[in-house]
């Protein structure tokens, strides 16, 4: 993944974080898109999240 990549994916984890992360917290599955953003973030070593 290019740096440009890794900086769109960042900029997406963290306009989409917040909301993700309470809706998972009322609706906990293994397939929600929350475990995917964490996973993603994991990947490219987000410090934020």
């Amino acid at each position: 993944m290019t740096i440009k990549e890794k900086e769109n994916v960042k900029i997406l984890l963290n306009y989409l974080w917040k909301d993700e992360q309470l809706h998972y917290q009322s609706a906990r599955s293994k397939n929600h898109i929350f475990v995917v953003l964490k996973r993603l973030a994991k990947s490219i070593k987000c410090k934020n999240q």
